[in-house]
């Protein structure tokens, strides 16, 4: 398991030693600076609105009752469903000339023709509302399990419901946030489909474009580098910031959070809050594959297109089963042997979702390519 994660990396320490492509002084003067400033902005922007959208509709349904609650708690996950490029060209569809977006609004006479998303912006906005189920999983799991007394105790102090959730609740669920948060770091770095197709350059699709269109393999290596870099100075900036905290969830003798039932229009608020997530990370793009599906369906269904399917599954379900031996066998090994090797090597395994898929890609592809 160990290995899977430091042979690439390994591959590429050792490829950087060859010097970078002959395109590479060409790049630093000119686009690299443009590919780390946008996926520097793409990660702040992104993170934000996951944070916005996954914290405050986690901390809704985990601690209040409202309308619909128990069908929010699980349909807040279902955006995931859809892959972030997808939902990209569902959005550029639905905001096109002619699409639904410019229908309505011509129905509806306010002469709206056509919003352009494919920017940085729209970029921003189609990665947040595709990942923040990251955040709202981890969330909801921290406010769950977190022990009511230690809300009690603020009341009593005199804080209020809003001082409360954010010097409390808060900064108790933070190794959560900031590991869904991680997540989030780590497939918006690694998105290569939709930041191609909105035209947004990043440290990515350069590494790509190096490969692919350039034929610099070494080119590819340096970004790849520097996009590892990014990932470890993130783990390492909040790892710095956590100092020697400890934080500890609810123990078996603690009473576990409480839902309470608010006001008629504090649940209309709530509502809206686990709504709008749904709506735009999941019915609307839904939405549009729908209306493109009844078009094309007659000309796209065939047989190719279920052996494709099925394909698609069986690859699903195979990953899905090997990820749960892997993580099970992580957990359990330094449980049943106690040696420190074991324990240092479980911690090294689990930096495998923390180096980008690209960067991965790549340290693979190096010594595969020499075997062939």
């Amino acid at each position: 398991m160990v290995g899977f994660v430091t042979l690439p990396l390994f591959a590429l320490f050792l490829r950087t030693f060859s010097g970078p492509g002959e395109s590479w002084s060409h790049l630093l003067d000119t686009v690299l600076k443009g590919y780390a400033l946008n996926s520097f902005l793409l990660v702040l922007g992104t993170s934000f609105f996951t944070l916005l959208f996954g914290v405050s509709s986690a901390w809704a349904v985990s601690r209040y009752h409202f309308p619909a609650k128990k069908v929010f708690e699980w349909l807040l996950i279902v955006p995931l469903s859809i892959p972030s490029y997808i939902t990209a060209y569902a959005y550029s569809g639905l905001f096109d000339y002619g699409g639904s977006f410019s229908s309505l609004a011509n129905i509806l006479g306010l002469g709206f023709q056509k919003l352009d998303i494919l920017n940085l912006p729209g970029l921003i906005f189609i990665l947040s509302i595709s990942l923040y189920p990251y955040i709202y999983v981890a969330s909801r799991a921290a406010f769950l399990y977190q022990s009511s007394r230690l809300i009690e105790a603020s009341n009593i102090l005199g804080a209020g419901g809003t001082k409360t959730l954010f010097q409390v609740v808060l900064p108790m669920a933070r190794p959560a946030i900031f590991g869904g948060l991680l997540l989030v770091i780590m497939e918006v770095l690694n998105d290569y489909g939709a930041a191609k197709y909105y035209g947004v350059n990043t440290l990515t699709t350069g590494i790509f474009r190096a490969w692919f269109a350039l034929e610099e393999p070494n080119t590819a290596v340096f970004l790849s580098i520097i996009l590892l870099l990014m990932v470890l100075t993130f783990v390492l900036l909040e790892r710095w910031q956590r100092a020697n905290r400890s934080f500890q969830m609810a123990t078996k003798s603690d009473i576990r959070l409480q839902s309470i039932h608010p006001s008629k229009s504090k649940k209309g608020i709530l509502f809206i809050v686990a709504f709008v997530p749904v709506l735009l990370g999941f019915f609307l793009p839904v939405f549009q594959l729908l209306k493109w599906l009844g078009i094309t369906w007659g000309k796209t269904a065939s047989a190719n297109y279920v052996t494709i399917a099925c394909q698609s599954i069986g690859i699903a379900l195979l990953s899905a089963i090997l990820t749960v031996l892997v993580a099970l066998m992580v957990i359990y090994f330094p449980k049943w042997n106690r040696l420190v090797v074991l324990k240092g090597s479980t911690r090294l395994a689990t930096l495998g979702y923390a180096i980008p898929g690209a960067v991965l890609a790549i340290g693979v592809m190096l010594p595969t390519l020499q075997i062939d």
